[in-house]
């Protein structure tokens, strides 16, 4: 039972769920914009009213988007796995983002994505001014 439900919880419709970024107009529910991930997203998006999207993955990459088309503005490998999600802050009118940085990956990942094996786990916490 146990592989069973270890190979439903890492493929399939779910995992490839995990793997798209889609911009979705709020009041229509019409998909604007779409983007499939490498990876898993398993840290997460941030939306800022500035019209940028962040992201991290997995493989330590940080990425910026535009958020009405989702193409890539810019990118940032920081290393190390990224599963935690992006903040914003602000100080004396100046925006930041920060992210922690620093994942070891769980086995059934590593299965799947085994040219992660030699990332590193060491944890970082990252701030980017806007």
């Amino acid at each position: 039972m146990a592989r069973a439900l270890r190979r439903r919880n890492h493929r399939g419709p779910i995992r490839e769920a995990l793997r798209r970024n889609q911009g979705v107009d709020p009041t229509t529910g019409e998909t604007k914009a779409q983007l499939r991930l490498t990876y898993p997203n398993w840290g997460g998006t941030l939306a800022t009213a500035g019209n940028l999207v962040f992201n991290g993955a997995i493989d330590g990459t940080f990425f910026a988007f535009d958020a009405k088309t989702l193409k890539e503005l810019w990118s940032f490998n920081a290393g190390s796995g990224i599963n935690a999600p992006p903040i914003s802050y602000s100080v004396n009118g100046k925006q930041y983002i920060a992210v922690l940085v620093g994942s070891k990956q769980s086995q059934p990942t590593m299965v799947d994505f085994p040219e992660l094996k030699n990332t590193s786990t060491a944890s970082m916490l990252y701030v980017f001014g806007l």
